[in-house]
């Protein structure tokens, strides 16, 4: 075995809740490395620490807070499903739906205006009425003039 898995079966092996192959495997693997040696050492040590606490003593009326609070709890995860899942699915619809009004209204207004020479497609699609406002001598007027030579 690799210290990898025995690391992972040390607080089992401690506990005896190992099946008997893997025990033995742990055994040996144990008998030859230190480092995991060490380890079942520390966990040990540990657990004997943990034995040596004096017991908990609870306050009155303890379980009846403690069911209070699990209650509460469970309300907040009622009411992060809401917010995870029913406000953003709402969200999506919203947007869909303006999508499909869009493109209805699109179909609707369609060949009803003027068909558009071919500089002012130019101008449109290259958002160049946006520098209609320029002087005559600015660098915007330059542009337009330029960007609208045949």
């Amino acid at each position: 075995m690799r210290c990898r898995e025995v690391e992972k079966k040390l607080s089992a092996y401690s506990d005896g809740e190992l099946a008997q192959d893997q025990r033995t495997r742990v055994e040996n693997h144990i008998q030859q490395c230190n480092t995991c040696r060490q380890s079942l050492e520390m966990l040990s040590g540990i657990w004997n620490l943990v034995g040596e606490l004096p017991e908990a003593k609870f306050l009155p009326n303890f379980y009846v807070r403690l069911k209070a609070r699990m209650a509460l709890d469970a309300e907040k995860r009622e009411a992060r499903w809401f917010d995870r899942v029913l406000i953003p699915a709402s969200a999506v619809a919203i947007v869909v739906f303006g999508i499909l009004v869009g493109s209805i209204a699109g179909k609707n207004g369609e060949g009803k205006a003027e068909p558009l020479t071919t500089e002012e497609e130019m101008v449109r699609s290259f958002h160049l009425d946006s520098f209609d406002d320029f002087p005559e001598a600015s660098f915007g007027n330059a542009y337009v003039s330029l960007a609208v030579q045949e």
